[in-house]
């Protein structure tokens, strides 16, 4: 990776930190899984609708741990239906 490719790629996740930061209100309506141990909830999932533009409309999704930690961000096609899911993997309720 070039000089100027990396500088491209600090560039995109100091724009969805300071995103994070100055426009995101977490709230229940952009959870969309989260995961329970011993009855109590350990992770969440998040759906973010994320603007790079006012044209350019993408999902962040954020996951995180009842412990503080970011187990996972990245930035994702809002029209991605996972048509490659393995749904035989996963318990529906």
């Amino acid at each position: 990776m070039t000089e100027s490719g990396i500088q491209q790629l600090l560039d995109k996740f100091r724009n969805v930190i300071n995103y994070l930061a100055n426009k995101v209100s977490f709230n229940y309506g952009q959870i969309f899984e989260y995961y329970t141990e011993d009855n109590k909830v350990s992770k969440i999932c998040f759906k973010i609708e994320y603007r790079t533009s006012p044209y350019t409309v993408q999902d962040l999704i954020i996951v995180l741990t009842n412990k503080k930690d970011i187990v996972t961000l990245y930035i994702n096609a809002t029209g991605d239906n996972h048509s490659t899911l393995k749904r035989e993997l996963y318990t529906t309720v």
